[in-house]
């Protein structure tokens, strides 16, 4: 990349810009004036010149070994060194500030220097307000650090700890090796550039035993050709020197750091100036463009600008514009934006279109899929009528598809054809689109054995479309044309099928699947193949109708293709034909046997439908003898009914031929059974409806037989005990439901049955059933009791508790049974009846389950039991009794399924039991909220979460919030329906408890995974916006404000982006602490998530009241916000105006430079 007239590679330019390049700078940064610092031979040379030190002009390629001699003697090397660096008038230089610039350009600072002298510190303090320096020995840790590290030391330190002599040297990078050390771990993690060192420094003798290869290194030098570079495995960049003067290497620094702190805007409107002529030949200029091409947000400028087939040419030449054309590359937002580039402006100008297509053809015709997908959208945009000059386009889709294309662009090429203007190309398309491709489906029956099918490429929908639109209505001029294709793709499909062993001599799912050739209602739900079987259809009865010869031909051809689709459009054509007399069409048929092929029925019955009638007499009664003549079967039956049908279908299509009626009359005689087909035509026949119930007697019809005699009445309705078809008259089901009915009605008819004999478990089920949702009288309620306590309640276990569960919640069980004391000796009889099954370990919704097995039914009963007592006793209730304590306690203590079931429940009502009998609660039910049972607290939560409530201060004091913050914990185990009811539960505590807040939430904070922190912080964010306004302050003042600050302190997590993010949005429900709630925002960085709805919250007037601070904040939150940006641009072009008049430009051009990098258009307006 050409930055004025320094080549820099690509790679370094991009580490720098992601933050990742460390400046390695030289004694020769310091040399130029107005430093004017000597390099290190000069230094030594001054040196031993002050020391009256003799030495030989050789010893100054190894400075450092000459500084150690004369070390040797009384004279002060180091503190000499300091003197001639620290000399008055030596300021930074231009170099320097180019440095400077660039480092502040690339993200965080990291510079390191072997220099003493500390200009480069003093250009940083020009660009920024604080910059950490480090000083050797006290060096940080080189994989990690920012700032800059002066390496040998620097005047700020004791003259005596310079990096001077070879001592020195020795004791950094080998004998305690503190330079060594923090050299290795940098250059095997960041990219480096060296400024100011030529190979023969002494300093590179040294770095040579830091250097690793892990990553790149790279020297700016004027003697990038010497050898040197390359054995210590740098990559040198070479600069001219003009004379003694390296201005080059400054004027391409500079230029470096200017363009790498230029924003979006600017580098939009540089882009706007370079393609507004032709392209440019200066090579700086040209790889700006070059690198503005390979960046996703910047490419949008060249295709915003660039025009012209000049741009077209030029873009043809670059890396990243070939990969739209390339078959196996993955769409990137690159492709994206250069292919609907291409797309807009050159294939889609008539002007440009004929070069677009020589670029096309330039690289081998290949279309990438971002780049077919975008002619393919261009082209559904562009509609009806479409130029002839596209045409080629959309044959070149056609040809071109990329694996993983949308094969729908080309469906909506098609539909956006017209007749006759694109003939041709509709017969092309519909040749294409209507051809059948393998398809690999789910078998039933055999899920490990998938099957072949066979689909059309484009949808039924459309071909279905486009036929009736396009081709039907032309068929008398393109019928041929249409039915070779067709017959092709018809053949080409069953051959696919019988090479994949899915269709035979036997079976062809295609014609299986397709019940008449003709239009029929068993055809309604489309299958892919019916475009084809339709197509066909109507191109062989166009052909017909005019009187073309090829209809016969095709009639023959298909008629004895051995393939069924094919022979069914045939018989179906032959059916239709003029040129045959309806005689002829019977032989026809009798000869090829057609009558006894089931896989043609349909066809040849209707066929005889058409012809028979009008037959001679003679062929008639032949085909009568033909079905006589039925071919024998192994099914014989089978073989006798299929006959049966055949000849009532012949006397049904010619009631007057006497032959086909006798022959009937005497196959009735001997088969009486046999009752004639509705639809004798099809094999097979679908229908669709809604079953409804089908009691052999209604209700009030049952009532009156058991009042005239219960058992007959029972006896009657065990006749339909064996049924249970849904679909011929009464069942089984149906009758019991019946009988409920009744008994629910009748309530007296419930004791009846239950005396009769022959009562059974079903009736009993029955009966209970009815009684539950009947309205009984307290006499009656009495007497189903003291029936149902006398019965076995082992088979009814689940109806009886079903009927004590429900009972009294609602007007379907109206009755109470919780108020009687009979009641609750049932439910201990049924609880003793439930069997003790071992609990399941693959339960996800325990209180589903629970509500629904009678042991979850019994703990709703008892539950409701302890409330009416409750209820009774008013202010003297003391609690649960001993008897409702004892029987609960039995209930919860088995290591059983009922348990487990009772336990989910009981869990659900803490909140009740606790208010009821704390105590009892605090030892019974609370315990099963505790994670030293894992499996019982999951049980129980799962139960609590979704009916719990913790409304009560008491109940949180008394273990329930620490219970709470050990769920934290186990929080992912649980499906997400009740992981966002926990969280909303404890932002519901956090805002309206009373106990204080920020001990639990800092444990919970510590606990909780990070997404499940922030959907916390959201959870607050919402429950915030249900309260009034002076709760919402309330709430900030006594918790909120700390917790934030405690959280940017690191208290006691550190705060990530994603939940800073959701912290911000706290800001929108405060009033008087919106301000102070802002500037908490901006101390962290933070983003709008992709569908945030923050901007749309944050109303004009809201904004206008402190524009400069939303201003502040907006900037903030866009410069970490990563697309997509979800209505984001549009509420920013509403925000922005009001911005622009009352806050600062730096805001608002922040704002807009990170809506360009987000994609926002027109940003130039608002």
């Amino acid at each position: 990349m050409w930055i004025r007239k320094v080549d820099f590679p690509v790679e370094l330019v991009e580490k720098h810009r992601e933050g990742k390049l460390v400046l390695f700078v030289g004694a020769g940064a310091s040399i130029d004036a107005p430093a004017s610092l000597p390099s290190f031979a000069k230094l030594t040379e001054d040196i031993a010149y002050d020391a009256v030190f003799e030495f030989e002009p050789s010893e100054l390629d190894q400075p450092d070994v000459l500084l150690g001699r004369i070390d040797d003697t009384p004279f002060d090397v180091h503190r000499f060194v300091a003197s001639k660096i620290d000399v008055a008038g030596s300021a930074p230089n231009k170099l320097h500030e180019a440095i400077g610039q660039l480092a502040v350009a690339g993200g965080p600072v990291r510079i390191v220097t072997t220099n003493y002298d500390l200009h480069l510190s003093t250009v940083l303090r020009q660009h920024l307000d604080r910059v950490d320096e480090f000083v050797g020995p006290a060096l940080p840790t080189g994989d990690d650090f920012t700032g800059i590290v002066y390496l040998h030391g620097n005047l700020n330190s004791e003259h005596r700890h310079l990096i001077v002599t070879d001592r020195d040297f020795g004791r950094a990078y080998l004998r305690d090796a503190w330079a060594a050390r923090f050299l290795e771990r940098m250059f095997s993690t960041h990219t480096v550039l060296f400024i100011g060192y030529s190979h023969g420094d002494v300093v590179m003798r040294y770095l040579a035993r830091g250097l690793t290869s892990d990553c790149d290194r790279y020297i700016l030098t004027d003697q990038p050709e010497s050898p040197g570079w390359r054995a210590l495995g740098i990559t040198p960049i070479g600069y001219h020197v003009t004379g003694n003067s390296h201005h080059e290497l400054v004027n391409a620094l500079d230029r470096w750091g200017t363009r790498a702190s230029m924003g979006l805007l600017e580098h939009r409107q540089r882009i706007a100036g370079l393609v507004a002529g032709t392209p440019p030949e200066e090579p700086e200029d040209v790889s700006y463009l070059e690198a503005a091409l390979s960046d996703p947000v910047q490419v949008r400028f060249f295709t915003e600008f660039a025009r012209g087939e000049e741009w077209l040419s030029w873009a043809a030449t670059q890396p990243v514009f070939r990969e739209i054309f390339e078959l196996v590359s993955q769409p990137t937002d690159l492709t994206h934006d250069l292919s609907h580039w291409f797309a807009e402006n050159f294939v889609f100008s008539e002007d440009q279109t004929g070069r677009a297509l020589s670029v096309v053809q330039q690289f081998e015709s290949r279309l990438g899929l971002s780049l077919w997908t975008a002619i393919g959208h261009r082209l559904h945009i562009a509609g009806s009528p479409r130029p002839v000059w596209l045409t080629p386009w959309v044959l070149l889709l056609m040809q071109r598809i990329p694996d993983s294309a949308n094969i729908d662009w080309l469906e909506y090429a098609l539909l956006n054809s017209a007749w006759p203007a694109d003939r041709a190309l509709i017969l092309v398309l519909f040749d294409y689109l209507s051809a059948p491709v393998l398809d690999l489906q789910h078998s039933f029956g055999a899920p490990d054995r998938p099957r072949f099918d066979v689909r059309l490429r484009a949808s039924s929908h459309s071909l279905d479309e486009a036929w009736a639109a396009l081709l039907r209505p032309n068929l008398p001029t393109v019928a041929s044309d249409v039915a070779a294709f067709i017959e092709r793709h018809l053949r080409h499909a069953f051959h696919l099928l019988t090479s994949a062993g899915s269709a035979d001599g036997s079976w062809d799912p295609v014609s299986f699947r397709r019940s008449a050739i003709e239009p029929h209602e068993q055809d309604r739900h489309r299958e892919s193949v019916d475009p084809l079987i339709d197509a066909a259809r109507d191109c062989l009865q166009a052909m017909l109708d005019h009187g073309r010869p090829a209809g016969g031909h095709y009639v023959d051809a298909w008629t004895s293709s051995g393939i069924p689709v094919l022979q069914r459009i045939g018989i179906h054509g032959l059916a239709h034909r003029t040129d045959m007399n309806a005689t002829a069409k019977i032989i026809y048929l009798r000869e090829r046997d057609w009558l006894y092929n089931h896989r043609l029925r349909h066809e040849v019955f209707n066929l005889i439908s058409v012809a028979l009638r009008h037959t001679d007499a003679p062929t008639a009664d032949a085909l009568v003898g033909d079905v006589l003549a039925w071919p024998a079967e192994d099914d014989e039956e089978q073989r006798a009914y299929v006959q049966f049908n055949a000849m009532a279908w012949l006397h049904r299509v010619a009631p007057d031929l006497q032959s086909a009626a006798e022959a009937l009359n005497r196959l009735r005689e001997q088969h009486p059974e046999f009752e004639e087909r509705e639809h004798p035509d099809f094999t097979h026949w679908s229908s669709f409806g809604i079953v409804t119930p089908q009691p052999a007697l209604t209700a009030d019809e049952l009532h009156e037989k058991i009042s005239a005699d219960h058992d007959d009445a029972l006896l009657e309705l065990l006749q339909w005990q064996n049924s249970q078809s849904h679909w011929d008259g009464p069942n089984w089901h149906d009758t019991l439901a019946s009988l409920s009915q009744a008994v629910r009605q009748y309530p007296d008819d419930g004791f009846a049955v239950l005396d009769s004999l022959h009562a059974n478990d079903d009736i009993a089920r029955s009966v209970i059933a009815g009684w539950s949702t009947a309205n009984l009288n307290l006499t009656q309620a009495n007497q189903v009791l003291e029936r149902l306590v006398a019965r076995n309640p082992e088979p009814l276990a689940n109806e009886l508790a079903d009927l004590l569960g429900r009972g009294g919640q609602n007007e379907s069980n109206p009755t109470e049974w919780h108020t009687f004391t009979a009641a609750r000796i049932l439910a201990i009889k049924v609880w003793d009846a439930l069997t003790a099954d071992v609990i399941p370990t693959d339960v996800e919704d325990w209180l589903t389950k629970a509500i629904n097995a009678p042991a979850g039914k019994l703990a709703q009963f008892w539950t409701h039991a302890v409330a009416a007592d409750w209820r009774a006793a008013g202010q003297s209730w003391a609690g649960l009794s001993h008897d409702v304590r004892d029987h609960l306690q039995t209930m919860l203590a088995g290591d059983n399924k009922p348990s487990a079931l009772t336990e989910t429940v009981l869990a659900a009502q803490v909140l009740f039991f606790f208010r009821a009998d704390q105590q009892w609660c605090e030892s019974h039910i609370l315990p099963l909220l505790s994670w030293h049972n894992p499996e019982r607290a999951y049980r129980a939560w799962n139960g609590y979460l979704i009916w719990g409530r913790y409304d009560d201060d008491r109940l949180l004091e008394a273990g329930m919030l620490d219970d709470y913050l050990e769920t934290a914990n186990h929080l992912p185990t649980f499906r997400g329906e009740l992981q966002r009811q926990f969280l909303s539960h404890l932002a519901g505590i956090a805002l309206t408890s009373d106990l204080e807040p920020l001990g639990w939430i800092r444990k919970f904070t510590s606990k909780a995974e990070p997404t499940d922190r922030v959907a916390w912080i959201n959870q607050i964010s919402w429950t915030m916006a249900q309260l009034p306004p002076e709760a919402v302050e309330h709430q900030w003042n006594r918790w909120m404000r700390e917790y934030w600050l405690q959280r940017l302190d690191g208290t006691p997590l550190a705060l990530t982006i994603d939940e800073a993010s959701a912290l911000a949005t706290w800001t929108k429900h405060l009033t008087d602490s919106t301000a102070e709630a802002i500037e908490l925002v901006l101390r962290h960085p933070a983003r709008f998530t992709s569908h945030s709805d923050l901007l749309a919250d944050w109303e004009n007037e809201t904004i206008l009241q402190t524009p400069a601070l939303y201003a502040r904040l907006i900037a903030h939150l866009m410069q970490e916000t990563r697309p997509p940006f979800w209505g984001g641009c549009e509420e920013l072009r509403r925000i922005v105006p009001l911005l622009r008049l009352h806050a600062a430009p730096e805001d608002v051009q922040a704002i807009l430079q990170a809506a360009v990098r987000l994609g926002c258009q027109g940003t130039d307006n608002w």
